[in-house]
């Protein structure tokens, strides 16, 4: 697949999501000419989209910012590596699933990611950014990827949208597993059990009335928190 032979305009729209408590309307951004955009369910953890990969021109200059956490995962290691050229031709994010606390497998399964995703796009490995995000301490379930991965070669340039949309790649990688990645990282850090408020998502999106709920309701958790109730 040529992305670069691909040009569209980069043109905003109103998307559904309308405006917000803000009064500002939520605009939907083109990617720039050249890319390409694919967004789909590989059913890491249920039917929503859960991988997104935006492909790039040859020769586009590339960098990232990284966290600085000792308990960082395999795919921030390997896009650190994959990036000290400057270079890169796609990121390829998954999510429901962070792949951190997930030992040599997982540095394995992250670089089978890359590999994959340079399959598709017929380009090297080391040119392929890796993220993911979602639930800690569990593997990527490999088999499903490679299925989707295979099926994705085979459909080739006719799977990306051109140059594909910021918001559906946006959509592609949220996840709603902050409550399990809390408990991994309080067994993680000596602290099973460790108690949390949790306020329900979405939030971006809500008007004042539901914000002032949930934030009641956060609230009275704390204080049940700290009240030990």
């Amino acid at each position: 697949m040529n992305i670069s032979e691909v040009s569209a305009s980069g043109a905003m729209r109103d998307t559904p999501h309308g405006g917000n408590v803000l009064g500002i309307v939520v605009k939907e951004v083109a990617f720039p000419p050249g890319f390409g955009l694919h967004t789909g369910n590989i059913g890491i953890k249920d039917h929503t989209n859960d991988v997104m990969i935006l492909a790039a021109p040859p020769g586009t200059v590339a960098a990232g910012v990284f966290t600085r956490s000792r308990f960082s995962g395999p795919s921030v290691t390997l896009s650190r590596a994959h990036l000290e050229d400057g270079r890169a031709r796609a990121v390829v994010i998954l999510s429901k699933n962070a792949n951190v606390a997930t030992g040599e497998v997982g540095n394995a399964n992250a670089r089978e990611v890359a590999e994959l995703t340079a399959s598709v796009l017929g380009c090297q490995t080391d040119e392929i950014v890796v993220a993911s995000t979602g639930v800690i301490g569990v593997q990527y379930p490999m088999d499903r990827i490679r299925r989707y991965m295979g099926r994705l070669a085979t459909e080739g340039r006719s799977a990306f949208e051109q140059p594909g949309s910021a918001t559906s790649a946006a959509t592609a990688i949220m996840t709603d597993r902050f409550i399990d990645a809390a408990e991994a990282m309080a067994r993680a850090t000596g602290m099973p059990g460790f108690p949390f408020a949790v306020i329900p998502h979405p939030v971006s999106n809500n008007d004042d009335t539901v914000l002032k709920t949930k934030a009641r309701q956060a609230v009275d958790q704390c204080v049940r928190i700290l009240a030990g109730t």
